[in-house]
């Protein structure tokens, strides 16, 4: 067989991740599907949850979702039922998207003859135990391909894994231009949908509601703000285990008035638009999509200064970067750039031009490309 692939046989290519719910991780996998050349790949997805909101969008791509409905704890028999579904179906490369997935696609290929495994970090996780180190060094071992999304993830992953440097590549994470984009009249549409008025100085986070997130200090920060001004609001995108407790949290910050709970949605874009400011809390991250979405839209960013956020947001050049868990801090960065227009659209426009030369989808899916494309040269 040719070192490149031909034509006349696509590569069957799986992606296997938790679910389609509305997250970083799935929004990449979404992505990617929609920009692989139909010529080369045969292209399904692998869920062990249902239900997601994004599977409407691959089903539209006429990319079949597949559910394996996975228990809780490890599950034996979603090894077999992998390991059977690679089999009929002539997967050729699986792509994983953290632990679990990694986990359960290695096992299977390796008893899939000729299949092969490319894996993603999308983030460090906290509280991982040694046996989870030693397990990812393992794994490491029987991937053609292990990725992370950025440089501290990699770099954390070297250190706490003990994986060999020269087995992990980096591949930022990249977003469409087009669709995330600066609109007004679309800003103003959704805007009017959620009772904004357009004097409003609207700051937006786009995200699931898990304690990783860390959206009370947001809240708090917000809190502190509207002792000053009453023309700020927040529209929370997403949902999650936290929706409930977060709005009691709302109620008990006495800012109700002022925050939005938009839940979950199949199309972010233009809620993008309808925001001033871009805010992410999180306590820990990887390469976040989101703050690539709002750099793109051309958005100015606050966000804390962890993981790759400092990689993604130049402070006081494309946004403004805080300490993790201070809300004092935090309301003060949102002050700085509610009260500048000007520093706003400039912070905007930086960050925009960082995407569009960095961090495009056309770069990303090449990258991913030319890995699925020597997994499956080194299976064949």
């Amino acid at each position: 067989m040719s070192k490149s692939v031909v034509s006349s046989q696509k590569i069957n290519l799986l992606f296997v991740n938790h679910s389609m719910g509305m997250g970083g991780i799935e929004r990449m996998i979404v992505e990617m599907v929609s920009g692989l050349e139909n010529d080369k790949y045969s292209v399904q997805v692998a869920v062990f949850e249902g239900g997601g909101v994004l599977e409407q969008d691959l089903q539209r791509a006429k990319v079949p979702v597949h559910v394996f409905d996975k228990k809780e704890g490890i599950d034996l028999f979603l090894f077999f039922k992998l390991i059977r579904f690679i089999k009929e179906q002539k997967i050729h490369v699986v792509h994983s998207n953290n632990y679990s997935a990694w986990l359960y696609s290695v096992v299977a290929a390796l008893l899939c003859r000729g299949t092969r495994v490319v894996y993603t970090a999308h983030s460090n996780e906290t509280a991982k135990k040694k046996h989870r180190f030693i397990l990812e060094r393992c794994l490491t071992y029987f991937t053609d391909s292990v990725v992370t999304v950025s440089d501290q993830v990699r770099k954390v992953m070297i250190e706490d894994s003990g994986i060999d440097s020269n087995n992990i590549q980096v591949v930022p994470n990249g977003v469409d231009t087009k669709r995330f984009a600066k609109d007004a009249v679309v800003g103003g549409q959704v805007r009017e949908s959620l009772g904004i008025n357009n004097s409003d100085i609207v700051l937006g986070t786009i995200g699931r509601l898990v304690p990783v997130k860390d959206h009370k200090t947001m809240i708090a920060a917000l809190a502190l703000i509207t002792n000053l001004r009453s023309d700020i609001k927040l529209i929370i995108v997403g949902d999650g285990i936290l929706r409930e407790e977060l709005e009691q949290f709302v109620r008990s910050a006495k800012v109700e008035n002022n925050v939005i709970f938009a839940g979950e949605q199949e199309d972010v874009s233009p809620y993008y638009c309808a925001m001033d400011i871009y805010m992410v809390s999180s306590i820990s991250e990887g390469m976040s999509l989101s703050i690539l979405e709002a750099m793109s839209s051309a958005l100015p960013v606050i966000a804390t200064d962890v993981g790759g956020n400092p990689q993604l947001v130049k402070n006081h050049v494309s946004g403004l970067l805080t300490p993790v868990g201070d809300a004092d801090t935090m309301s003060l960065k949102v002050l700085e750039l509610v009260e500048d227009e000007k520093k706003r659209e400039a912070m905007g426009n930086e960050g925009r031009a960082v995407v569009e030369s960095h961090f495009s989808k056309s770069a990303m899916i090449t990258r991913y490309s030319s890995l699925y494309e020597k997994a499956y040269r080194s299976g064949a």
